[in-house]
């Protein structure tokens, strides 16, 4: 079983217990993987909303195998067997093992599904024992109403609380209307709730949020307000979710934005004139609190900005603009095009007649490329054409004086006037009329939908998000070993290489090591006679876990070998490498059930290559042939990437073999074959043409759940890995949900930002303790470092790059410090002491691709300067710079990967506190010549003469932007 205490639990104190029962289809863990339980009562705890307890999540299932595993409704009697278990075991068992309060008074029983079933009949029939039952989405397994309560008067007098929820789309609400219904009639007390939710997780976190709070309690909590339109008897309470508690005034409820975590934009419409004649300051003060976003709602329409030709009036909308980035909101403009506020001028000849279709598309364009040049930098998303669709039956188009003059085309003709002002801008398409929910009353009090949004957003937090990882983790290959999972994945040219990483759950991932520290010692990969490794070094690898030694493969066109690296301990290792040629490309390493070792291999035309038994070189005479030819077919004749990336498995008997293949004006699409020989004859099908998320393998949990782990071209920040639902029909993977990839899973949540990527990411103070690793996992070298010209120990407590040779640029230079930059928004910054530099020397922090860009320090004879480079064209550009008169300086570039912008801007201060923007936003590029997602870069190389050196005290990483242009 599992338990759970509260944060400040003391065996000098006595707690009362809340039994906590789950589904035919769950265990002792159920509760913990779909609600989180320790979350909820954590937060109510710290809200000072519950009292504080101690809940116990047993296995409900009184029978030898205790694991739902099969049919798993063959178990259903197991359920009712758990009554004695439970009064005459567990009961006494907890009751002896922690400082419990041992009386009925203070013990409750709730359950969802069949453990709500469970806890009516275990709790009505045991008033003795039980004052508190609650359920949750009750099963059929509950008893006839009158067994559970054949004495209205006895239950009425031993009850404290009965509570009956359940979701009005679940099938199953009958069992509960059924027994509320008969309490109704008998006037026996209870609370009655339903949701908006089905036989779900939501419903049974939603009732275990609104249990907890009514048990163990002396006094008797005001009911909320009725809903409207609802009749309930005196004996029954009712509760709405929706409505809101009598503390939920505006400035007592947490901020919205808060639940949504920058997942993604809620905003405010404000209206700035009003606020100035200080009868809009609320709506500012909501606005600021609760929102990611404003919008300036009338300020920015034609008629306020232009109100008649050529002079324009940006005051009121400048200081809504400035509102938002002060309050760290986002900006957006609105609207740009509009049937109605638009002066009348735009329409007419000088004479007054009305104007023809070119001086009318003159003066939009006009206005668009005013407004938004004006506005460039600050306001990245414009609302370009508002209400232009009409609700007329047979008519598109609203009428409308631009639809008028210029005709259909107006709208096109805006939203190309507005990405010529700024192509780098978010356009939103052309909206219709929109209702929108008002979330605050005129008292600036909350109204239900404020809590149905909120509501929304807590669950959605609660439960994992798509992309797992918002960072480059490319060519996943992934193993379960018992309850573990392991992942390998691609770092290219990076050092140390081919990254292992582990997690319980599918969604939180830690590094634990590297299975190489350097690939190889080439020319290439030591940078050296002007040969690099960029988009090389080793690529797609395949992962395995064969009696009892892991094995971790890769191949490599920088060295022309294959590599095979095994450990009997993947997290601490040591590794040890075999290698052959050549090399096998994008294999899947493949351990048969009669002994054979293989690689399926290739692309377009897939092999079978046959291995020795250890898997350290090609069996000679062994089975070497093309097992698919042309595996790209079942996606269409017409392809630009041929079928790669094989990861095949083995399951109930048949070869699974998946591939990724892209069809010429496509999207990366993810195929399936299948045989019942590894030699085939196989058939094939497409099984996810969605987003682009493709290459990967399947995975299954202990629990019989499966998953596609798999990934997406993502811009700048690189490939980024998604976990997909995978369900089996007729012996197909069939993946996604109606064949989409879906953004929010069925799986407690991860963190986000930078703590959802654990260790991959890592500020370092560069201090280190005995017995320390000398770098942490984060860091990766760009190529082969040379260990004599970096130091943690020369200076402690710093580290110093010391120059070897002259380089020309950063993309040549040795002994750059890297780690990955991350989404949505990420920031590095750098303290650095540069006193030892020498002429021509270059040091600072950048962000690290081939279109890369960094602030530095630059010597130039005895004279420092803070310069900006950018390399957006291709080449090394300096684009700013200003006199440096001091030996110490901060460094800082932000990254926003939010809704694709892919920007980097770039800061540095002289006394770590104030900040400056220097140079240009780095429209960030990935590019297949260096094939990697952007990197923070630390770096320091010589473009004169070798030997100068750079002290860094520190990198500090966050996932929070601190400034804007």
């Amino acid at each position: 079983m599992q338990v759970y205490t509260p944060p400040d639990y003391a065996k000098d104190k006595r707690y009362p217990v809340l039994y906590l029962l789950h589904g035919i289809g769950g265990d002792e863990t159920e509760w913990q993987r779909f609600a989180r339980p320790s979350i909820i009562l954590d937060n109510l705890l710290a809200d000072e909303k519950v009292t504080p307890m101690i809940v116990v999540m047993p296995n409900g299932r009184a029978q030898k195998n205790d694991r739902a595993e099969g049919d798993v409704f063959k178990s259903a009697p197991a359920f009712a067997a758990f009554e004695q278990d439970l009064l005459n075991d567990v009961i006494p068992a907890i009751e002896s093992r922690y400082s419990v309060q041992a009386d009925r008074e203070h013990r409750a029983i709730a359950g969802l599904s069949m453990g709500g079933g469970q806890s009516l009949n275990f709790g009505l029939t045991h008033l003795d024992t039980f004052a508190w039952v609650g359920a949750f989405s009750a099963a059929p397994n509950t008893k006839p109403a009158k067994e559970l309560v054949p004495d209205p008067a006895a239950a009425k007098a031993k009850l404290k609380v009965l509570w009956l929820s359940c979701g009005k789309r679940d099938n199953l609400i009958r069992i509960s209307q059924g027994l509320h219904a008969y309490l109704r009639d008998n006037q026996v007390p209870h609370v009655w709730h339903v949701d908006d939710n089905a036989h779900d997780p939501a419903h049974w976190r939603n009732g275990l949020y609104f249990f907890a709070q009514r048990i163990f309690r002396t006094d008797t909590p005001a009911a909320p307000a009725k809903p409207a339109g609802e009749s309930a008897p005196a004996a029954t309470r009712p509760v709405s979710d929706a409505e809101p508690s009598p503390d939920h005034a505006a400035g007592n409820v947490p901020p919205l934005k808060d639940a949504f975590k920058d997942a993604f934009l809620i905003g405010a419409a404000l209206d700035y004139p009003r606020s100035r004649q200080g009868r809009n300051s609320a709506d500012i003060a909501i606005a600021t609190t609760h929102f990611n976003a404003i919008t300036p709602e009338n300020s920015m329409k034609p008629m306020a900005l232009q109100p008649s030709e050529g002079r324009f009036n940006f005051a009121d909308a400048d200081r809504l603009v400035q509102l938002a980035e002060e309050n760290g909101a986002t900006p957006i403009g609105h609207c740009l095009v509009w049937h109605s506020q638009t002066p009348g001028w735009f329409f007419q000849e000088a004479d007054g007649r009305p104007a023809g279709r070119e001086l009318a598309l003159t003066r939009l364009r006009k206005h668009i490329a005013a407004v938004v040049g004006h506005y460039q930098g600050r306001v990245e998303q414009w609302d370009v054409v508002n209400e232009a669709i009409s609700d007329a039956p047979g008519q598109w188009l609203r009428e409308s004086p631009w639809l008028a003059a210029i005709g259909e085309d107006y709208i096109a003709e805006a939203f190309r006037a507005a990405h010529d002002a700024d192509p780098d801008a978010i356009l939103i398409p052309v909206r219709g009329r929109t209702d929108y929910p008002l979330l605050f009353d005129r008292q600036g009090k909350p109204k239900p939908a404020f809590f149905a949004v909120r509501n929304f957003a807590q669950d959605t937090a609660q439960q994992a998000q798509n992309p797992i990882l918002w960072a480059d983790v490319p060519d996943p290959a992934i193993i379960r070993a018992g309850s573990t999972y392991y992942m390998s994945s691609t770092t290219m040219h990076m050092s140390p290489g081919l990254p292992i990483m582990k997690s319980n759950d599918l969604v939180n991932w830690e590094l634990v090591g590297y299975a190489y520290d350097t690939l190889a010692d080439n020319d290439a990969l030591t940078l050296a006679n002007g040969k690099n490794a960029y988009g090389a070094g080793s690529w797609a690898s395949s992962l395995r876990h064969h009696d009892g030694t892991f094995y971790v493969s890769t191949f490599s066109s920088t060295t022309g070998k294959t590599h095979v690296y095994t450990t009997k301990d993947i997290e601490d290792g040591p590794w040890k490498e075999p290698s052959f040629s050549p090399a096998l490309h994008d294999h899947s390493l493949v351990f048969d059930d009669d002994g054979r070792v293989y690689m399926v291999h290739g692309g377009g035309d897939i092999r079978v290559t046959e291995l020795s038994s250890d898997a350290s070189a090609i069996e000679p005479g062994g089975i070497d042939q093309v097992i698919i030819k042309n595996a790209s077919r079942v996606a269409g004749e017409r392809i630009g990437l041929p079928a790669e990336g094989s990861q095949l498995r083995k399951i109930n008997g048949k070869y699974y073999l998946l591939n990724i293949t892209w069809p010429r004006n496509g999207m990366r699409t993810q195929i399936v074959h299948r045989a019942d020989r590894i030699t085939g004859p196989y058939e094939g099908r497409v099984i996810l043409r969605d987003q682009g998320i493709a290459q990967g393998g399947l995975i299954d949990t202990p629990d019989g759940r499966w998953y596609a782990f798999l990934f997406q071209d993502h811009g700048a920040v690189g490939r980024v890995p998604y976990l997909v639902p995978v369900k089996w029909e007729d012996g197909w993977p069939v993946l996604g949900v109606d064949g989409k990839v879906p953004m929010t899973l069925d799986i407690p949540s991860g963190k986000r930002g930078k703590d959802g990527l654990a260790n991959m990411v890592a500020s370092d103070e560069f201090d280190r303790r005995p017995g320390e690793s000398v770098l942490p996992l984060a860091w990766q070298w760009n190529h082969n470092p040379d260990d004599r010209y970096w130091s943690l120990a020369e200076r402690p407590g710093w580290l110093r790059l010391t120059t070897a040779r002259v380089d020309s640029d950063l993309g040549s230079a040795r002994n750059t410090l890297t780690q990955r930059t991350f989404g949505p928004q990420c920031s590095g910054t750098v303290a650095m002491d540069v006193s030892k530099m020498k002429d021509g020397d270059f040091a600072g922090l950048g962000t690290f691709q081939r279109k890369y860009g960094f602030v530095a320090v630059k010597m130039a004879g005895a004279a420092k300067s803070i310069v900006m480079v950018s390399a957006e064209t291709g080449d090394a550009v300096e684009v700013e710079s200003a006199p440096l008169n001091q030996e110490t300086v901060f460094l800082r570039v932000d990254c926003d990967y939010r809704n694709r912008a892919d920007k980097a801007d770039f800061y540095y201060s002289l006394d770590g506190q104030r900040w400056t923007a220097v140079g240009r936003t780095l429209k960030m590029v990935y590019t297949l010549p260096h094939f990697m997602g952007y990197r923070f870069a630390v770096f320091n190389f010589a473009t004169k003469a070798a030997g100068g050196s750079v002290d860094f005290d520190y990198f500090h990483v966050s996932d929070e932007v601190t400034g804007r242009r």
